[in-house]
Order: C-alpha cells, then structure tokens, then sequence
C-alpha cells in the first residue's frame, strides 16, 4: 500500500478488510493488514471518503469530487453510479438492505438510491443542515441560494420557502453567483465550472469553455457585458466578453493563487479580494492590476465592499476591518469596538448601514455611521457559522449560515433597492429619483425636504416607526403609488443646497424611511471643488455641463470611457475661481457622435478630482 491517508476501513463477513484512501482509490487485505491489492480499476476519482457493502454483495464507494462509484466483483472494476447525485462530496455510506443505501454528502445532506437502477433522491426532509456559500437577488425580487452540496434554491415569497431548481447542474457544490443586467444567472462550483441560465434559474448549462482555474471561488459581471471569475485555488482572474461562451485570462500581475471575492465598482473598475496577496484593482477590464494595499496589516482579504457614497471596506482574516475614504489608496483599520480579528463577510443596505460578520462564532455587527463605530446585533441568531449575507425584499437581512440554512432578522429595513438621488436642474427645481422592488406596490411614498437652511440636522434613514427626520417638510399631497420607479420634481426647492428623504407606509400603516439624498445649490460660491451638474442626463443630443472652482489655476475636463479611454477633451486651461459650464454634443475627438452608453466626466485641479457619470442615448434619427 503507497497510500498515506486512510478514510475507511470495512471488514465483511469473509474476513476480508478494504480500505478507502484519500488520493490513493480502494485496496483489499485478505491477510489481516500484512499484504494489500489495489483496487482502482474504473475509479476516476481516487479521493475516496466512504466504503460499505450491501446485502447483495456489491461494494460501494463515495469520492470527493465526482460521486459515487459501485463495484459488482469485489472491487476489481468500478462504475460510476451518480444518477441524481449532482456530483456530490460523498463523505459517509450506509447499507440498509439490497437495494436501500444511505449516502452522507458534504453539504447536501442525505440521498438515497430508489431501486435497482441505483437511482438517487433527496432524504433529509427535516433536516435542517444546508450549507449556504451565496445570496443575491434578481430584478424581479426572487432571492437565490447557493449551497454547498445541494445546488440552487430560489425563494418567491421573501425566503420563506425555497425549491431547487437545478435541471442541468452536474456539480451541487455551488461557491459563487452573479446575475449580469440582462438578468442572466451565473454559478460558479467547486469543479470549475460556470453555469448559465436564461430563464430565471429554471434551466442551466455549461458556460466556461476554455477557463482553466481551480473551483470558481467569485464570479461578477459589469454592465457593459463582461464577466470575470476569480479561481479559489489557483488560476487567477479570467475574463468572458460573451455572457460565459468564451473565456480568456486577465493579466498576471495578481500574485496570489486565492481569488476570494470580485466587485464591481461604481466606475467600472474592478475590486480582487485574494487570500495572501491582499487587494488588486484593474481600470481595463483586468488588462493590468494595481495592488491597494497600504495600510493593511493583512494580505488575507476575504470581502470587499463599496458604499454608494464611495467609501471602501476590506474584511480580513487575523486584522479585522479597513476602510478607505480615497478608493483604496490608503486603508484604516475600523474595528475597535468588534472583539473578533476575522471578519469574514460585509454587506450594506439601501440606506448605508453596514453589517460585518465574523465566521465560527455567528457574531454579527451593524454600523449606522460607515464604520467609524458598531453595535452587536447577534441577538436571536443561533451561534452558527455565517457564510453569506443578503436582503430580501422587505429590506430583512437574511444570513446564510453553514449548517442552518438562511436566517432572517425579525426587523425590516427600508425596502428600496437604489439609493435616493437628487439632482438640481437647470432651472433650479430638483429632481428626486428612487426605485424599489417590483412587489412593492401596496403601500405609498412621500417625499420629505428640509428647510434649507442646511444639508443637516437629518437623519441617514429610521426604520420601524417612522420617526420624522428633524426639520423636515412633506412635498407630496397626495402620496405617490405605483413604481417601482419613482422621479418627483421639487419645484419649490430652494436655491441654497438641501436635503430629502423618503417615507414608505404599507397597507398596515408602518412608516420606514430612506435618505438622505442632497441637492447642490443653484449657484456655487469659489469654496471648493465641484463638478454640479449635468444636463440633461441622459444625454440626447446636446449636455451642458457645470462645475465650480475653489481657486484660479489650471483645470482640465475630460469625457472617459468606462475602461479609462480619453473621448473628449472638453477644457484644458486656466481658470478663474468660480462657477463655470461648457457644453458637450456627445461626439469624440473626431468629432464623431458616441455610442450609447455611460461615460465618465472627470475634473482635475490642483485640489483634486470629480467624476460624474453620464448616460448617452442612442442616436435620435
């Protein structure tokens, strides 16, 4: 025997003993342990965890990777016998009788065969032992569930009931998720595989012709049609122009075989989270890499998160949380008040509250002031290992655990799924533009603004019973319904710079708040650096763009693409202090109109830089 690690050992009645091995298939002794036959013959898988025998004398064995494998003479030959597995990690057998085996999965819980057609099905009806690795939630409002053994589960009803839904899935060990704006499904498993589905989970297929990493440990898809998959252990960052088709790597400067997590961010750069390598950034569509790094005190990343406000988390193993206010340039360290150095996992609501969990102890934290302190929320929330975080459509947190299932808090938090904007038109109303799930419909929304007197005295959102943010005033009479998108014009806005908020009340009469949004002043005094407007945006034909400068000096203005790429060239001069405003026609440096899509407006000084994005239209025949 060259094998080193033993899984199992089965004695039968004729005193012979078989041992499964891991890396090393199946071996027989029939001279109590002094001499041993290998028995691998069909065995394409030689990580074998579990071995048993049933009463009618065939032999069975479990794998990590590819299932079960049965035997009909004694171990000289295998056959794979994994019709309903999904390819599961077969950790433990049981024969029961001829034709009745019990199978033990790594995370899907137990299967049984139906008959002589060694067929499988599910057997843990009350079993409440599902390993969830995901959560995310479709433009429809239908949660989704990846687990670690049992495939996909999707929820219509805010996750209080959930169905598989993995008709052409062959590998049950789900590790990743994304769905792209088109609303395709992505999965990620622990064979390397991509799937795809078109229907809203209902069917999948293969998409990852030509990835070559090591499981699919992140997936995370851009608007612009591209999607990127991190290898979990080894491989790198890949790249598919073609919703999954064809698959091509990105550059090699990540330096780190552990891919743990990939985010979007609101520019269109992309965010690696690696396990040993720390943080990368990518402005090209991962052409090349960037490391962030300073300021970590560890190169274990486990999460990444951006708010809408732009302020970055990086959750660490052994170094606890960081935040950067400068996208990434510079990290502190924000987690004094959490007991735990790992934090595992970080989400944010609509209203920008964030929760971080640690992992083996099922603690969970919130921070209503972007990090700067946190409170313990664990309270009802079994002591369970916390694997994924998400939001239903109520605004509920649900936390996927990985031996519960998916828990959900008892209190809701606001049901919008964008964040509340604002913008000042040109004639000096602003607009005010919010959108919500789908099911919302029932209930009404108002608008609320303040006095004017200043962006503050407000608060960031309140759940529960609608407490009023402090001097405020409704806009709406009567209250809007419908959506689920909103846009309300406040033609009575002040010229100075204010701030909104919006009220939600159900059926029942329960208020919950989200906000707040500010809307700059008509007109900019020489106090700082702002880039106010663009109008209109969406862009049809002709924008007019307006910013405001600080100081006289040199200013540039420019029209980028989402990968970087200079369009336009709008101002490149000196400047006095002041309001100013230029126009763009939606054309390049050629002078040639550009496609539709969202670009880039970037204002560099000597104090700094501002973005804004805007929207352009197709060409208006």
């Amino acid at each position: 025997m060259t094998a080193n690690y033993i899984s199992e050992f089965l004695v039968v009645p004729e005193g012979d003993v078989y041992a499964a091995t891991w890396g090393d298939g199946i071996y027989r002794t029939t001279w109590n342990g002094t001499d041993w036959t290998h028995l691998s013959e069909g065995l394409t898988d030689q990580v074998c965890q579990a071995i048993a025998r049933d009463d009618s004398g065939r032999l069975w064995t479990g794998t990590h990777d590819t299932g079960i494998f049965v035997s009909l003479n004694d171990g000289m030959l295998w056959s794979p016998a994994n019709a309903g597995t999904g390819l599961l990690e077969i950790r433990c057998l049981l024969a029961l009788g001829p034709d009745d085996i019990l199978a033990g999965c790594g995370g899907g819980g137990v299967i049984k065969t139906t008959g002589v057609n060694i067929e499988w099905q599910p057997a843990s009806a009350g079993m409440v032992a599902a390993s969830v690795n995901e959560l995310i939630q479709a433009e429809d409002g239908t949660l989704y569930a990846t687990t670690g053994g049992s495939g996909v589960h999707y929820s219509t009803d805010n996750g209080l009931t959930w169905a598989a839904t993995n008709s052409g899935i062959e590998d049950y060990r789900m590790m990743a998720s994304a769905v792209d704006a088109d609303g395709v499904l992505y999965l990620g498993t622990w064979l390397s595989h991509v799937y795809r589905s078109l229907d809203g989970g209902q069917n999948w297929n293969r998409a990852d012709n030509g990835l070559s990493i090591v499981r699919v440990g992140c997936l995370a898809a851009k608007d612009n049609g591209y999607l990127f998959a991190g290898g979990f252990f080894g491989g790198g960052v890949w790249r598919s122009s073609d919703k999954g088709e064809t698959w091509t790597a990105t550059a090699d400067e990540i330096t780190s075989d552990y891919v743990w997590n990939l985010v979007v961010q609101a520019d269109g750069d992309i965010l690696a989270a690696t396990y040993g390598g720390g943080i990368f950034r990518s402005g090209d569509e991962g052409n090349s890499w960037t490391p962030l790094n300073n300021g970590l005190t560890s190169l274990d990343v486990n999460d990444i998160l951006e708010l809408t406000s732009g302020v970055l988390f990086a959750a660490t193993s052994g170094a606890g949380l960081f935040r950067s206010l400068d996208d990434g340039n510079l990290w502190e360290r924000v987690d004094a008040s959490l007991p735990e150095n790992s934090v595992y996992h970080i989400a944010a609501n609509s209203i920008g509250h964030v929760f971080a969990s640690t992992h083996f102890d099922g603690q969970l934290y919130r921070s209503q002031d972007s990090g700067d302190s946190w409170a313990i929320i664990s309270d009802g929330l079994p002591a369970v290992p916390i694997s994924a975080l998400g939001f239903d459509q109520d605004g509920r947190l649900l936390v996927g655990t990985g031996n519960r299932g998916v828990i959900k808090s008892a209190q809701s938090t606001p049901v919008f799924f964008s964040p509340v904007t604002a913008a000042r038109n040109p004639a000096g109303s602003v607009t005010v533009q919010w959108r919500v799930s789908p099911a919302r419909h029932a209930g009404c929304f108002d608008v609320f603004r303040n006095h004017g007197e200043s962006s503050g005295g407000g608060t960031s959102g309140n759940t529960g019973a609608g407490n009023r943010p402090s001097g405020s005033i409704r806009l709406t009479s009567p209250s809007l319904t419908g959506g689920p998108r909103f846009s309300f014009v406040d033609v009575t806005a002040p010229e100075v710079e204010c701030t909104y908020w919006i009220r939600y009340t159900n059926v029942q009469g329960e208020a919950s708040w989200s906000g707040s949004a500010v809307a700059a002043a008509l007109t900019t005094a020489p106090g700082g650096l702002r880039l106010d407007s663009i109008w209109p945006n969406p862009v049809h034909d002709t924008a007019t763009v307006r910013f405001s400068l600080p100081h006289s000096g040199a200013v540039e203005l420019g029209v980028y693409d989402l990968r970087g790429r200079l369009v336009r060239r709008l101002v490149r001069e000196t400047r006095m202090a002041g309001p100013g405003q230029i126009e763009w026609n939606a054309t390049d440096t050629a002078g040639n109109r550009v496609s539709a899509g969202v670009y880039l407006l970037r204002l560099v000084t000597a104090e700094g830089v501002v973005t804004r994005k805007a929207l352009v239209l197709g060409d208006i025949e």
